[in-house]
């Protein structure tokens, strides 16, 4: 209780997200999965992703 008085409340306003994935790079031994679990999906964004991956094999 006698640190409470060093607690301070703030709020922030987001303005901006940004999201990276990480792909399991370090892992080539998942990338056959990833590259599966991408092309089974309906977004075309995930196809080019998998392609990718594939070429850098």
């Amino acid at each position: 209780m006698r640190q409470i008085k060093g607690i301070i409340g703030f709020q922030i306003n987001i303005s901006e997200i940004q999201a990276t994935y990480k792909l399991s790079q370090t892992r080539p031994e998942d990338h056959p999965k990833i590259i599966e679990e991408l092309q089974k999906t309906s977004n075309p964004g995930s196809h080019e992703i998998a392609n990718r991956i594939k070429r850098k094999k």
